[in-house]
This record gives structure tokens, sequence and C-alpha cells, in this order.
């Protein structure tokens, strides 16, 4: 392992980032600083070089940003799964007893401890009343 591959490793490690992010960081940083000092005649300053961090914040909050949706989609997921597995005592709840969602949800939690929340339940409870024509 080279010396250059030993120094994006351990930045990788250190940063919580990927060998490749590390690579762009330094590539973007590298482009930054010489546009730069092509405006300054040529000059690199403590200046620049502290400015050229704000990639590596942008680099960051990219993979942040990237990771928050994928969190988002995977609840989404598992908010329907839940749903789906238990549709069939949600309808009965509300059609044979008569419930509301905040009771339904409040039984769920109670007797299966599971957490979906009143709205969820409305709103599948309307979808559902919707497709059925009731």
């Amino acid at each position: 392992m080279s010396f250059n591959q030993k120094i994006i490793k351990s930045k990788a490690k250190k940063w919580g980032m990927t060998e490749k992010e590390v690579r762009e960081v330094g590539k973007r940083m590298a482009n930054f600083i010489r546009k730069e000092a092509e405006k300054t005649g040529g000059e690199i300053t403590p200046i620049i070089v502290l400015k050229s961090f704000f990639i590596l914040d942008e680099v960051k909050n990219k993979r942040y940003n990237k990771k928050a949706k994928e969190l988002a989609l995977n609840k989404l997921k598992n908010k329907r799964e839940i749903i789906e597995e238990y549709a069939n005592k949600i309808i009965d709840l509300h059609i044979l007893q008569g419930w509301g969602s905040r009771k339904i949800a409040k039984h769920l939690k109670e007797k299966y401890n599971v957490d979906i929340s009143y709205s969820t339940i409305y709103k599948f409870l309307k979808e559902y009343k919707e497709q059925k024509g009731i």
C-alpha cells in the first residue's frame, strides 16, 4: 500500500467517510485552491487553504442527507408493513366494535406492543372506506 493510499484510508476513517469521498474532497480542494491562487497572482495564502475546508463540510452534508433520506424511506416501509400486518384487526375493531383511530392505536400499543399513530390508522381507515365505498 502506497503512502497516498494510507493517508486516504486514515482520513476516511477519521472523517467517517468512504475512500471515494475523501478522494473527491482532495480533488475539489485542490481545484479550489488553484483557482483562488490564480486570482491572487499565484500565491497560496493560509486564508485560501482555510476557505477550501467548506468543501469537506459539503461532502459530509451530502452524505448525511443521503443517509437521512434512506432512514426516512425505511421508516415509511416499516410503517406500511406494520399496517398491512394488523389491517384486519384494525378494520374489525373499527367496523365491529365501532372504535375510533385513537382507541385502536391505544389497543394495539397495549395488547401487541405495536406503535402506530392514530393519524396513520385514521388515514388507513379512510382509504379503506373509499376503496369499499362505505
